[in-house]
């Protein structure tokens, strides 16, 4: 029922696999570093939602879930942290606010491995 969704997630999940092989060689640049996160996080969530869909025990899809989540915040903090220092308004990016910032799916990754 999901075959072309799913075909999509497991294509978008490649293509960022490539991407991160482009921005890796571009890290030097403005935005280089967080873009090689922001796409090894696309591709980890784009594969464990596509996996999410297609389990078939409750117990894998609470795992596979769980990782695609945590993905997705890291989404949302790299693309934010590559677009700042791309345009040049990281001055106000500390190590400190970028350490805050990860709080979020750190302590969603903490929480989904306690009991």
């Amino acid at each position: 029922m999901y075959e072309r969704f799913v075909l999509s997630l497991y294509f978008l999940a490649g293509v960022s696999v490539l991407f991160v092989a482009v921005a890796w060689h571009k890290r030097d640049s403005p935005g280089g570093t967080p873009m090689v996160l922001f796409h090894v996080a696309l591709a980890v969530g784009a594969f464990a939602y596509a996996r999410d869909i297609v389990a078939t025990t409750l117990s894998s899809q609470l795992l596979y879930r769980q990782v695609a989540t945590v993905a997705q915040g890291g989404v949302a903090i790299s693309w934010l942290y590559a677009a700042l220092q791309y345009a040049n308004f990281d001055r106000s990016l500390t190590r400190r606010v970028v350490g805050l910032l990860s709080l979020d799916p750190f302590l969603l990754a903490i929480g989904f491995l306690l009991p």
